[in-house]
C-alpha cells in the first residue's frame, strides 16, 4: 500500500476476513487428498492411464517437510506422471529428495529403468512436454521468457510446441 502497489480501498475490503492456512508439512493428512487431485489433472492433461499412487509412495509423500508447499506437491505429481510408466505412481518416479527420507538402498542414476521392454521416445517426449508446460506456467505463457528459462531459441520452442502437441 505504501509503495503504491496495492490499493487501500481494496486492501479494506478483503481485509474483513482473515484466514489461516497452515503450511502442508503441518497438513499431513491433506496430502494423500492434494495427491490424487493433481494425480487426476495431470493423467487427465497427459492422456495417460495412471489410475493411482503405491502405499510405499504415498507414504514417502506423507513424510516429506513439503518446504515448497503445494506447488512443489504439484510439481513432484507431475514430474511423477511424467516418468511413470505402469498404471500405479511408483516410489522410483518420485525425487531423491524425498526417497531419501526412506530407508531403502537407493540406485544412484537418476532414473530407474523398469523391468521389460520401455518406451524411450515416449518418456524423453513426456518429460520434454512436462518440462516445456512448467516453463510456460513459471512465465505467465509468455513464450519468449520460457524459451530462455530452457535455453532453446523462440523458434525451437514453438517446434516443440506443436510437434508435442502442447496447448498454450
Amino acid at each position: 500500500i505504501r509503495q503504491g502497489l496495492f490499493r487501500e480501498d481494496l486492501y479494506y475490503r478483503i481485509a474483513v476476513i482473515n484466514i489461516h492456512l497452515p503450511p502442508l508439512r503441518k497438513r499431513k493428512e491433506d496430502i494423500p487428498l492434494l495427491a490424487e487431485y493433481f494425480l487426476r489433472f495431470y493423467t487427465q492433461k497427459s492422456g495417460k492411464k495412471i489410475t493411482g499412487i503405491s502405499a510405499q509412495a504415498m507414504k514417502i509423500l506423507q513424510s516429506y517437510p513439503w518446504p515448497g508447499n503445494v506447488r512443489q506437491l504439484e510439481n513432484t505429481i507431475e514430474r511423477a506422471v511424467a516418468l511413470e510408466t505402469t498404471e500405479i505412481i511408483q516410489p522410483e518416479r518420485l525425487p531423491e529428495s524425498l526417497r531419501s527420507n526412506d530407508s531403502r538402498p537407493q540406485d544412484h542414476e537418476p532414473f530407474l529403468l523398469p523391468e521389460g521392454p520401455f518406451d524411450l521416445e515416449a518418456f524423453l517426449a513426456s518429460v520434454e512436454s512436462s518440462l516445456i508446460r512448467q516453463a510456460l506456467r513459471q512465465s505467465g505463457g509468455n513464450q519468449v521468457a520460457a524459451a530462455q528459462r530452457l535455453k532453446l531459441t523462440k523458434g525451437s520452442l514453438r517446434h516443440k510446441i506443436q510437434t508435442l502437441q502442447i496447448k498454450v
